[in-house]
């Protein structure tokens, strides 16, 4: 009792703290609001519950996680007039928010922010009768989709399994149309699999795309946004609610301009202030939102969207099962960057923790010509639960880049990656990744990346790039006709041994730089944010520029106008970041900057990259969380020390370790 009462002192104590901004709305005809009490949980952390969240998205509060299903909130309104009174309750999330106004004037970019009211928009303001003694309790929940946007309507791909013989018959029909059939065949050809597969993975893209199945709400495709929220109690009379437009009564209304208006800017700063009928109260530091996807539900295996053929590796914790399709917070990352081009390799396989792999021993292999080296490709696994799985004991999720036991020569990727997507947040990884260098400091040739990747769907577009637009694709260069939106997006951490320094013609003289000698025992964080060249940023560049943040001065770099990417460097000693039991990571993604730290612990961290919305174009659609280790081309890097095709291939595994995932 306690702990609720000091709750309820210190939400009060929030109320008088706005005590002023009801002061500047109030005039002698406006009601007053006080708040009396919430059911909100002493800890004030609402972690999300991920128990049936791929299907229908996020709901706070959850009952199973906070032992209640909605918040309750009671007010009390006093100094009125009239026989009727009207209310409505709003919230948003302020952690990660553009401001309403800027100067006084609305801010267009506000309209994106996630915010919400009841779940039912249809319910416009409540009635308070002035009989009912004036004490007002409302209930709601937070969920995505809180607007009720009909672009997140349509066919719930997350919903349910599609049963076997539905695909069966699908691929049937498929295969009786002889030109459909062919153009499977010549699209098997070119990803390296089977006709029957891709035959499949047709059949399932068609059965999950079908139009004429009944759209639904969903919610996942603009899932809620952890952080800090805000609670919003709007009160009026009748006067008051006649001059209240129905798009902020109904929030998923547009204006005249077809265009979402937010109700903070309305009631705060638009002509909701000046409404002399009507009063706010604004509790600032509402609830606090976290993610933290549990590792040991397990990793969900799609056979039917993959061209994974071998199940001979399924277990308990890694399967197809109904079970993991709805409750598994993990899969797995299919590289595409893998059997896209040959690597004429050194015939050379080595234990390089053990055995290791000399400068000597390097610059020798350098002279084998493509007589005596091995045509190779990056590939990925085809055997899930072979290369990643959960460790039961650490409660952790592993991963490897399997060693060369056989008379094969493979650099195998490995990957995983979340199933449910945000938009912005704080991203903690507690990681070990394989170390990156040798004992006499030569690369592995791996590249160990953490990193976010946008979810794929047209639902999921970005905002418009109002300056020539955003180049169409992933790689998409000089001659490529551009386009106004896309749907994406990347933020990375690439680690790799690559050079601090980059090509003379990046530097405004023209001057070459030498690496420094102290970097032999580092390696590069590369900090990466994929803007697809929107040229829209005042300080859009090219070539290497200069950007301070804090105490610190990062150099950022873009190859031309038609890059994909801003990318900065950082040198850290290799054994620093992985020669522990585990490191941390964390990628901290707001609407107009973006900020990458590292360091031994989490509240001991130092920031190695940052951009903002000044030099780059920040992303604002939804995003899933990406780890891997895997092989790069070395020309991606120009002037790497170490060239991808001069690396061995490595006898044993090089082992990962997922120890937790925090997004805050």
């Amino acid at each position: 009792m306690k702990g609720v009462s000091n709750l309820i002192n210190k939400l009060k104590c929030l109320a008088l703290t706005f005590g002023i901004v009801i002061l500047l709305f109030s005039c002698n005809s406006s009601p007053n609001i006080e708040l009396v009490k919430t059911n909100l949980n002493e800890d004030e952390i609402y972690e999300l519950d991920y128990s049936d969240s791929y299907k229908n998205g996020f709901i706070v509060p959850s009952k199973q996680m906070h032992n209640i299903d909605s918040f309750e909130v009671s007010f009390k309104v006093s100094n009125y007039k009239e026989d009727q009174l009207f209310y409505k309750i709003y919230y948003q999330n302020e952690s990660y928010k553009f401001p309403e106004a800027t100067g006084g004037i609305q801010n267009i970019l506000a309209n994106e922010n996630f915010y919400g009211s009841w779940e039912n928009t249809e319910r416009a303001f409540e009635t308070i009768k002035t009989e009912d003694s004036l004490k007002v309790t409302s209930f709601f929940r937070i969920t995505g989709n809180p607007r009720n946007e009909s672009q997140f309507y349509g066919v719930n791909s997350h919903k349910d399994l599609i049963a076997e013989e539905k695909i069966n018959s699908m691929m049937e029909h498929i295969e009786s149309n002889e030109v459909w059939f062919s153009s499977i065949v010549e699209k098997a050809e070119k990803k390296g699999i089977s006709a029957e597969m891709q035959l499949k993975l047709d059949a399932i893209w068609n059965l999950s795309n079908d139009s004429k199945k009944d759209p639904v709400n969903n919610k996942w495709q603009r899932n809620l946004r952890v952080g800090k929220y805000s609670l919003l109690i709007v009160v009026t009379n009748k006067e008051g609610l006649k001059s209240i437009p129905n798009y902020i009564q109904n929030i998923s209304l547009q204006n005249k301009n077809n265009e979402f208006v937010n109700p903070y800017y309305y009631f705060l700063y638009g002509n909701g202030k000046a409404n002399s009928n009507t009063n706010t109260l604004l509790i600032q530091d509402f609830i606090t939102v976290k993610a933290t996807p549990p590792i040991t539900k397990g990793i969900y295996v799609d056979y039917n969207s993959s061209p994974f053929e071998d199940k001979s590796y399924l277990n308990k914790y890694v399967n197809n099962s109904k079970e993991l399709f709805s409750s598994a917070s993990f899969t797995y990352h299919y590289s595409h960057q893998a059997n896209t081009k040959a690597l004429m390799n050194v015939p050379v396989k080595t234990n390089f923790n053990k055995e290791g792999y000399s400068q000597k021993e390097y610059n020798e292999n350098l002279k084998l010509t493509d007589n005596y080296r091995v045509k190779t490709y990056f590939t990925n696994s085809l055997s899930p639960g072979r290369t990643f799985g959960i460790n039961e004991d650490r409660k952790a999720l592993w991963f490897k880049n399997p060693g060369n036991t056989t008379n094969e020569f493979k650099k195998e990727n490995v990957g995983v990656k979340t199933r449910h997507g945000f938009t912005y947040g704080k991203y903690t990884f507690k990681i070990k990744m394989a170390s990156l260098l040798t004992s006499d400091n030569v690369w592995t040739g791996v590249t160990n990346a953490i990193w976010l990747i946008c979810e794929n769907g047209k639902w999921n577009t970005r905002r418009i790039c109002n300056k020539g637009g955003f180049m169409p694709y992933y790689g998409a260069g000089k001659g490529e006709k551009r386009i106004p939106q896309t749907t994406y997006s990347e933020i990375d951490f690439e680690i790799l041994k690559a050079a601090e320094v980059w090509p003379r013609a990046s530097y405004g003289d023209e001057l070459e730089r030498v690496e420094p000698k102290s970097n032999n025992d580092k390696v590069m964080i590369a900090c990466t944010n994929w803007d697809m060249a929107c040229l829209q940023p005042d300080n859009f560049s090219t070539g290497l520029k200069q950007i301070a943040y804090k105490n610190n001065t990062f150099n950022i770099h873009r190859w031309d106008n038609y890059y994909n990417a801003l990318t900065s460097k950082f040198p850290e000693k290799n054994d620093v970041l992985f020669g522990g039991e585990y490191y941390y990571f964390q990628i901290e993604w707001r609407p107009n900057e973006i900020i990458w730290r590292v360091g031994p612990e989490k509240e001991n961290l130092h920031v190695v990259g940052y951009m903002n919305d000044k030099v780059t174009t920040i992303p604002n659609n939804q995003m899933l969380a990406v780890i891997t280790q895997e092989f790069h081309f070395s020309e991606w890097w120009p002037m790497s020390p170490y060239k991808q095709e001069n690396i061995p291939f490595s006898k044993e595994d090089l082992n990962g370790m997922l120890y937790s995932l925090e997004i805050e």
